[in-house]
Parts: C-alpha cells; structure tokens; sequence
C-alpha cells in the first residue's frame, strides 16, 4: 500500500513537471525568486511578498512577522525610517538610515534592502538566529524555498516530500495569469477641457498644524486600549510613563515601542513629597525610572515631563536645571484634555476639540492613561484625521515646547 502511494505521488509530481517544462518558454527570469513558507503555510508568490538574494544574504519583506505563528511582530516608523521587531522577550530595532541595528545589549553594522517591488526585506539569518527560528533554504523545483520555522513536526525533507505538488501548482497558476492589457482610452485629464468660467486667484491652502499627541501617568490597564485606538486609527503618540509601574506593565510597553510610539518618563513615584523634596531626589527618580525602562524595553529615553508641569508650584529653577544635568529635555503641553477633573468622555472631546481648532501653531495635547480619556479617544482621533493636521511623535531631537521656553540641552554658565 506504501509502496501503491508513493508511486502515485511520483507520477502527480511527474505530470506537473511535464506542464511545467511546457510553459517554461513563457515564465520570466527565476533567479533570486523563492517561494516562502511559515512553519507549514505555504505563502502567495506575490512579488511584493517576495524574498530576494543581496551579497550572499537571503533577505525576506519584514510584514511577513505579522503572522503570528511565528511570535514575532513589527513596527515601521516612517517617518523615522526605523523598523522594530519584537516579541516578549526581545526586541531589536534597525535604522535603515544609519545602516545599523541595535538591542539592549549592541549595535551591529547592519543594512535593509528592498526587493524588485520596493518592499522592505530584513536578514533573514540575522533575525531568525536572534529570535530563536529556524531557517531552511530547500532544494525545492521550480523555485527554491525559503522557509521560517517557529515550531513544525515536518523536517525539511517530509515537508518537500508533501508540499513539492502544490508549490509546482502554484507556481504554474501563477506564471499563466494573464498580464493586464494596455487601454486604449487615453488618460482622462481634468484639464483637458476649458472650463467655461474664467479662471479666478486661488488662495494656497492652510498650513497643517503639527499635533503631538501625548498621555501621562501610565502605563496602568486603561493604556492598552488607548494603544488599540491608535492602531485603528494609524496615529502615534508620546507616552510619558511612571518608572513605579513600567514594570507592571511590561508587556505593555514593550507593545508600545514595539509599535512606533515615543515613550518619555514621569519621574518614577510621583508623590511630591518624594519626586521634589530636592533637586538630587527627582534626578535618582528620574534615573530609577530610565533603569525600569531600559530593563523591560532595551532603550533609554531623554525626555521628560514634569508631574504637573515645569511651572508646578514645588518645582524650582534647581529642579529644572537637574532635569538638563541629566540629559534630558522637558515637556510640557498648549492643549490640556483636564480629564484628571473625571469629566464625561464628550465633555473631554469638546475640550480637546477646541483647543485644537483654537491654535495658532503647534499643538501639544495634555491627556492621561485614564477610562474616561480611552472612551473618549475615537471622537478626539476622527475630529484629527479629518482636519489639517498633521501628528508627529517626540524625539529628543524635537524642539521641546515647554512653559519657560528652555531649549538646552546642557547646563550652560
């Protein structure tokens, strides 16, 4: 009987290679292109999806660690052009800028590339050795596969031995589709006609006012769905944590930085009688705390915010100068949420709705990691994506905004 089976896959595979040699004329150049597979998952031959070979190194697009099957994932900041993979227990960030990666324990000289369709591809054995996967690169026919594996009870040659018919299948279905063909239309083009009404001065539109979006206070179990409403929404914002509960709350902020948030610290208590009994005790508070970030997320942060603000009535000019001798630069904020006064989520819309619409200039808004504030978020979010703004993260290298205008960067006689 085993025998009777293995015969007939020998004969299936036989006829597919027979179709295969017959529309070989017509298939495009196959070098450097791979099939992909995740553990058992037998991936789409999309050419955006597609690994490419560069110097020797096999390189895959870095979306393909939204599967969950293999328990990493990623984040890509655009506008900083870095791109974070993590999972619970490790994170590494690459800056395609710098050419380089680095984690909590090195940097690493190390370069993204792009395949044919100008997707982002990440090092595969680089990645996979990090994360603890395996990585196979099979003999497989017509093309050769590139395959990730986080957990799987087929071997490389029990997979090929099962999996060989369905590739060729789904490399002829591929090969066979028909190209799009030209139109014969011409373009349609707005200007294409005169219009029928003279043309009159046209006012260039509003600059987009630059809106920082920032939450105080967390990260506690109200921040996880602030974190969903930002997803929906495809915002970033700037999280100003409390060094008492990043440890609580790992898993959290690694989310958190593993999606392209800005983290700043809160001091690390925030009792007054502790943070701003003198300059030396908010500047231990301070480091506690870039200690409790670094160990949980593998980064340090230099920004800061004052609990209640730099102007805060038991905050000196001793205190703000501990702040600067530490590296940091503060924050402070133009737009205020006040939902510590616990107002409905509609009262805090409103509130924050305003004051976006009464700026002249940048805006910095002020809310915190509250219920109240989580409910809310979607009105305040939609009213944003809809007018001209435009939300930015903060960086120590931003201009910081804060109520004494104090932009150093060191102390200074």
């Amino acid at each position: 009987m085993k025998r009777t089976r293995l015969l007939a896959l020998f004969l299936a595979v036989s006829a597919l290679m027979l179709s295969l040699a017959a529309l070989a004329s017509s298939a495009p150049d196959e070098e450097d292109r791979y099939f992909t597979v995740l553990n058992d998952s037998v991936q789409p031959l999309d050419e955006a999806m597609m690994p490419v070979m560069s110097g020797g190194e096999v390189y895959a697009p870095y979306a393909l660690f939204s599967d969950r099957s293999l328990g990493v994932f990623y984040s890509y900041n655009s506008e900083m052009y870095r791109l974070t993979l993590y999972n619970r227990d490790y994170m590494i960030t690459f800056d395609s800028l710098a050419q380089t990666a680095y984690d909590r324990e090195q940097q690493y000289q190390m370069r993204l590339v792009t395949n044919e369709a100008g997707t982002i591809c990440v090092p595969l054995t680089f990645v996979c050795e990090k994360f603890g996967l395996g990585l196979q690169i099979l003999r497989s026919h017509p093309l050769e596969t590139v395959r990730i594996v986080s957990e799987s009870d087929l071997s490389a040659d029990s997979f090929l031995a099962r999996y060989q018919p369905e590739l060729v299948a789904l490399y002829l279905a591929h090969i066979s589709r028909p190209s799009a063909e030209p139109s014969s239309e011409p373009p349609v083009s707005s200007s294409a006609a005169p219009s029928a009404e003279p043309s009159e001065e046209v006012s260039p539109p509003p600059e987009p006012k630059v809106v920082y979006i920032t939450f105080d206070d967390g990260p506690n179990r109200n921040t996880a769905s602030i974190l969903d409403t930002l997803d929906e929404y495809g915002m970033k914002a700037t999280f100003f944590l409390l060094g008492s509960e990043i440890e609580q709350e790992r898993d959290t902020v690694r989310r958190m930085v593993g999606e392209g948030h800005s983290v700043g610290l809160h001091a690390w208590s925030h009792v007054d009688s502790e943070m701003y009994s003198s300059p030396e005790a908010l500047r231990d508070e301070i480091e506690r705390a870039a200690e409790a970030l670094d160990s949980v997320a593998q980064i340090r942060t230099r920004i800061f915010r004052f609990p209640y603000g730099s102007s805060y009535r038991e905050v000196t000019q001793e205190m703000r100068d501990a702040v600067i001798s530490a590296g940091c630069r503060y924050w402070d904020w133009t737009v205020d949420a006040l939902d510590y006064e616990q107002p409905s989520a509609s009262a805090l819309a409103r509130t924050v709705i305003r004051g976006l619409d009464e700026a002249n200039s940048t805006v910095v808004i002020l809310m915190h990691d509250t219920e109240t504030t989580a409910e809310a978020l979607p009105t305040i979010l939609r009213h944003i994506a809809d007018g001209n703004f435009i939300v930015r993260t903060i960086s120590v290298g931003d201009m910081p905004i804060n109520f004494y205008g104090d932009v150093r960067t060191s102390l200074v006689d």
